[in-house]
């Protein structure tokens, strides 16, 4: 990659996560026997110089390569976590179905619905009739077969 003296990159930081403009203020080009090298000298703020090469840490010679870099970043943990969350329902839950409704937003009813360890199971023994929320928000009663109790 051809990077020259004056130009703006961006470093990713992950503590807290944000993009750090630096600026190109050198090149070193080293030429030897053995071949030729380029090292880049690179400025975060006045005074603070560092080593392009040296870096450990992504960076990108472009807004738009880090909003590339960060959305597919983002888009990898959506999955990671999505895979884990069906992996985990399916040997929980063997028997449950564990496709996904395409019509129904996926925070559709999330902050109504409160976590399973919140939900008061004291008065399980009176399960024959039963009133439940329904995803739109109204409620129902429910009673039961007698094969289901």
């Amino acid at each position: 990659m051809n990077l020259n003296v004056g130009s703006l990159i961006y470093i990713f930081s992950t503590s807290p996560p944000r993009l750090i403009p630096c600026k190109i203020v050198e090149q070193i080009v080293s030429r030897k026997t053995e071949g030729e090298s380029v090292t880049h000298i690179i400025s975060a703020s006045p005074g603070k110089n560092y080593k392009l090469e040296d870096l450990k840490t992504p960076w990108f010679p472009s807004i738009d390569a880090a909003k590339t870099y960060l959305s597919d970043q983002a888009n990898k943990m959506v999955e990671e976590t999505i895979s884990k969350a069906i992996q985990e329902a399916s040997s929980n839950f063997p028997n449950a179905s564990l496709e996904l409704q395409s019509n129904q937003s996926p925070m559709a009813h999330s902050a109504d619905v409160p976590p399973q360890d919140a939900i008061d199971f004291s008065d399980i023994d009176n399960i024959e009739n039963m009133t439940i929320v329904l995803e739109n928000g109204e409620t129902a009663r429910v009673k039961l077969s007698e094969s289901l109790k």
